[in-house]
Parts: structure tokens; sequence; C-alpha cells
């Protein structure tokens, strides 16, 4: 048992001198548990999958590389989340080195680490989208993905002429039935 924990401890301390981007990310995956150490997670009906985390995340801290966007501390992690996670690979172990969380069913997702400058909140666009998804609530124009998408085909044209495009307005309210 102390030679696995060893062995973990020193991979770990090379993933964290490890300098290179890591080797890939896994999207859009259910957290089925989550501790100091360790999370699991599993993408549909596939193997659950087991990775250590990196002392970075242990410490309660983020990094900003590759990706800006997971920024995710691991104690905000919890079981059912829908997470993208980053992982890169030293002596032939997969270590975790960041998070993203994408999905919190019933909840909302917390706010993450975003980088210096970040003009929207990834927490927020993904709260957004969570409740135009589960609930209809339509998305700010703002957060709409499609907004940088057309604005750069218009070369930058008025927003108020694609607020007009895309209906952004609630649904009326469900009649009441009586009993």
């Amino acid at each position: 048992m102390y030679a696995t924990i060893l062995i973990n401890v020193v991979v770990v301390l090379l993933m964290e001198l490890h300098s290179g981007a890591p080797d890939r990310s896994i999207v859009d995956v259910k957290v089925l548990a989550v501790g100091a150490e360790f999370i699991t997670v599993q993408s549909g009906t596939e193997r659950p999958m087991t990775f250590p985390t990196s002392e970075t995340l242990r410490a309660g801290r983020v990094v900003a590389q590759p990706s800006p966007t997971a920024l995710h501390k691991l104690n905000l992690v919890k079981m059912g989340d829908k997470v993208t996670i980053y992982v890169g690979q030293t002596a032939g172990t997969e270590v975790c080195t960041q998070i993203g969380i994408h999905r919190r069913p019933g909840g909302k997702v917390p706010p993450a680490e975003d980088p210096p400058g970040a003009t929207i909140r990834f927490h927020e666009r993904m709260n957004a989208l969570q409740d135009f998804e589960e609930r209809g609530i339509p998305l700010p124009p703002r957060l709409d993905p499609e907004f940088p998408r057309w604005q750069f085909q218009q070369g930058g044209k008025a927003y108020i002429e694609f607020v007009r495009k895309r209906d952004h307005t609630a649904p009326p309210p469900r009649p009441v039935i009586r009993k």
C-alpha cells in the first residue's frame, strides 16, 4: 500500500515538472467520485476512469495552461457534475491537471478562476446555457454563442440588428389550470 502511495507521489511530482501541455482533454464526462488526491469520471456507458490529481490542484490552485477556461479548483467539484478534465502523461500514468465544470444538475456552476481581462465569466455562460437547456430560459444576447460568429461575419455591424434577428424574449407564462 505504501509503495502505491509513494509511486503516486513520484508520478505527481514528475507531472509538475512536465513543462509541456497535457496530452489530452476528456470532454463532457460525469464525476462519479472526487477526493483530495483523485477524480473518477465516466463518459456515457464507458468504463469509469480514475486519475490522480496534480499537486497544483491538491494545493487549491489552478493553472491557466492549456485552457484558460477550465479553471475550477478541486474542492468545487461535486459528484454528478459534468466536467472537462485535462490530463497529462508522465511515466505511463495519466494525471489530472485541470478541471472545468460545465453543468451542475439541480444547481449552479460555481465561479471559476477566470483569466485576467475576461469579458464574460465562464460560470455565467455555463449557467445561462444550463438554464436554456433545462428550463427554456432564453440566453442573454451577450452570452449567445452565435453572437461572436455573427459579429465576425457582419464585420462588427450594430448589436441591435443581431438581437432583432434572434429571438431572446422569454416565452409567455403558462396558463393556470384550475382543478
